[in-house]
């Protein structure tokens, strides 16, 4: 698996817990929490980190300086 793939799926998992997050408190007609408000914060810091180094990672396999195999 390439490494873009990886962290393509890393992506689709946090934004699963995102929506998981969200619709609960949607479902419970319930504000968020300081939890869940903490939890949102570290998830959306971690999916800008995950889109940078995916820009970065895809740049590199399109150069050929990385090689999946």
């Amino acid at each position: 698996m390439r490494v873009s793939d990886r962290i393509y799926n890393q992506i689709v998992f946090i934004e699963g817990q995102i929506e998981k997050i969200t619709d609960y408190e949607k479902a419970q007609k319930n504000k968020l929490d300081i939890h869940d408000m903490a939890d949102l914060e570290r998830y959306s810091s971690s999916l800008r980190n995950l889109a940078n180094a995916l820009e970065k990672v895809e740049s590199l396999e399109r150069r050929g300086v990385i090689h999946h195999g």
